[in-house]
């Protein structure tokens, strides 16, 4: 009997101190868009166990309004945003604690997606559209859109607010709106309910991955070990197909196999494992912001960016090939 009890006692000895050396775990909490489709990555990266392998627990905390999502960083309760350009230089140019570290996407945001076949979008005049919410990034991509084609949005459409581009695509469907911006990778999805898809060319940076300045200069170690993970998600991503597409369908509560493969073939054109974003994407994402208040015409489209971990990891891919 004490030889037993010696050796349980041993070996909870050997476990103790065998644990002691393991390295802790940090968790980390990003704020994700309630279509989820920018967070692709960080989903890929959890469920892949990419994070974990580099001692990290990854939370993605969907927050589906862009301003909710950029208060709960700076106010502590996420520690990464995920997709939330416009806020980056709302909050930036107010002087916040928020800087924009990489982007793993710089194309267009939306595709406008009509009920009826239109030949331009001068067709749409006093039709009723849906944005996301008000001032959010689709609102404010719908109001652009809207101004180039000489629409004054207050008088020659109606905007509904009715939440993520699925929401949109339901409510197109049934006929309570007639035209509404809804993310490329629901094109297909859009095209099976009988619905038509416009395209719209305008890089953009809407992977944007944004932190507080205080985190970064606190905890660079950390941020760049997150940013490592999310590179890497972003290269499984390219590299395997059907694990993303099995990943996406969890995330999106879909089984259509045919809007799946639309999906990641959309993603995959636009991937950027370097996370290193466009002048041109960010400049688009401020001149959405210059139709509201043009101050941001003059903003540079760098100045709240920091992209110093991405170019060290950039360097570092190119020395090793």
């Amino acid at each position: 009997m004490r030889s037993i009890l010696r050796c349980l006692a041993t070996g909870f000895i050997l476990l103790v101190l065998g644990g002691a050396d393991a390295p802790a775990q940090t968790t980390v909490r990003i704020g994700v868009p309630a279509a989820q489709t920018n967070a692709i990555p960080i989903h890929i990266g959890i469920q892949r166990g990419i994070f974990s392998k580099r001692n990290l627990v990854v939370q993605p905390i969907v927050i589906p309004n862009g301003r909710i999502n950029v208060n709960a960083l700076i106010s502590g309760g996420t520690d990464y945003i995920n997709g939330s350009a416009p806020e980056l230089y709302f909050v930036g140019e107010q002087g916040g604690d928020i800087v924009g570290i990489g982007s793993w996407d710089d194309s267009s945001p939306y595709s406008l997606v009509t009920r009826e076949k239109i030949r331009s979008i001068r067709d749409l005049k006093g039709k009723r559209f849906a944005a996301g919410g008000m001032l959010d990034k689709s609102h404010l991509f719908l109001k652009l859109l809207l101004a180039r084609e000489g629409f004054d949005a207050g008088k020659d459409a109606e905007i509904l607010f009715i939440g993520s581009s699925s929401a949109r695509l339901t409510m197109l469907a049934s006929g309570k709106i007639d035209a509404a911006p809804v993310a490329p990778e629901f094109a297909r999805r859009a095209e099976k309910l009988g619905l038509y898809v416009m395209p719209i060319a305008m890089p953009y940076s809407k992977g944007l991955i944004t932190t507080r300045k205080s985190n970064l200069a606190k905890n660079r170690d950390a941020v760049k070990t997150f940013l490592i993970g999310y590179a890497e998600a972003v290269t499984s991503l390219i590299n395997d197909k059907e694990e993303t597409i099995r990943i996406m369908a969890r995330v999106f509560r879909l089984q259509d196999r045919e809007v799946l493969e639309g999906a990641y073939i959309a993603f995959k054109s636009h991937a950027q494992p370097d996370l290193y974003p466009s002048e041109e994407g960010l400049r688009n994402v401020l001149k959405t912001l210059a139709y509201e208040d043009q101050r941001f015409a003059s903003v540079a489209p760098l100045k709240h960016m920091d992209l110093s971990i991405v170019e060290e990891l950039r360097a570092r891919s190119a020395q090793a090939k």
